[in-house]
């Protein structure tokens, strides 16, 4: 039995082999080698897109640098506009001050001559007052034909009225 149960099973034991063998290449044609494939792909895009990761980090540092730098400048460029605009507002205000100073003095000029017109202006008044009053104290003098003693006394006092004149 043995020997004829060998017999009786090599074939279909080989057969079974051989069933097996074609089994596992086919699985290993049309099912191993795809998924395989498949999982190649995927591994392959797995890797390239932490590369595009990486690529995108790298990018993204490069511009927070350089939004970072442009954000400097803009300060620096906002600093120097203030700056450049205080200098011009004190510029601005010097001129307003000089042109203050400027009037100030032209209208203390115009103050000073009118001062000396109206000083020149009563001299001459006062000049014509002791014009008439020395005529009239000459008309007193011509129509009262008085002694010596009145004319000087008449004398006195319009040159004491002379003095009150000019200390007004």
């Amino acid at each position: 039995m043995d020997a004829e149960l060998i017999q009786n099973l090599l074939p279909v034991a080989l057969t079974h082999l051989l069933a097996f063998i074609i089994f596992i290449f086919l699985l290993q044609r049309l099912a191993v080698g795809p998924i395989l494939r498949l999982l190649d792909e995927r591994r392959e895009k797995i890797a390239s897109q932490f590369d595009d990761i990486d690529v995108s980090e790298k990018r993204v540092a490069s511009l927070r640098e350089e939004y970072e730098k442009k954000l400097q400048e803009i300060d620096e460029e906002a600093r120097k506009r203030t700056l450049e605009e205080v200098n011009r507002g004190k510029r601005i205000a010097e001129e307003i001050a000089e042109n203050a100073r400027s009037e100030a003095s032209g209208i203390i000029e115009s103050a000073k001559a009118n001062i000396q017109i109206q000083i020149d202006k009563a001299r001459s008044e006062l000049k014509d007052e002791i014009v008439s009053l020395a005529l009239a104290a000459s008309e007193r003098l011509i129509r009262e034909r008085l002694d010596e003693e009145k004319q000087r006394e008449l004398v006195g006092r319009f040159i004491t009225e002379l003095e009150e004149k000019e200390e007004r």
